[in-house]
């Protein structure tokens, strides 16, 4: 099943998500900055996996991803450029590093029994990390669409 539909509807998503977290980050709000990034690496990750399938629920759909391109290698080698094959492995890397954060942006942690308040570890460095993998994994997005 390829089904442009779908990519297309998970893709303004992630558009948005990605919006959202460049604007937050330019405002030093770094927990909106994070869940936004976060989401739009989801969103952007499910989008390619929605062209193939139904994707999982799941807020770290990086192995599904993963699934699909190593049943699918042969004809993903015929059709796009090795980049943005390797880019989409990186995608399904950080849709995995960045699952966790959907809860963490949201309820905070636990650690040694102390709880930690989602705003405290929301950090600049972490808000700074995120959105530069949403950026990466927006334009393999982009990319992907190009080509399919």
């Amino acid at each position: 099943m390829n089904n442009k539909t779908e990519l297309q509807r998970w893709k303004r998503d992630a558009q948005d998500y990605f919006k959202e977290a460049q604007r937050a980050f330019s405002e030093n709000s770094f927990r909106s900055a994070t869940q936004n990034s976060q989401l739009c690496i989801e969103s952007a990750c499910k989008a390619i996996i929605s062209y193939f399938g139904e994707p999982e629920w799941t807020h770290s759909p990086g192995k599904q991803l993963i699934k699909i391109i190593e049943d699918k290698k042969a004809d993903l080698e015929k059709s796009l450029p090795a980049g943005l094959i390797k880019a989409l492995y990186r995608l399904s890397d950080d849709a995995d590093f960045a699952g966790p954060w959907h809860g963490l942006a949201t309820y905070g942690e636990a650690r040694g029994g102390v709880h930690y308040a989602a705003v405290d570890i929301c950090t600049k460095e972490v808000a700074e990390d995120l959105y530069k993998r949403a950026r990466n994994a927006y334009m393999t997005l982009e990319n992907f669409c190009r080509y399919i």
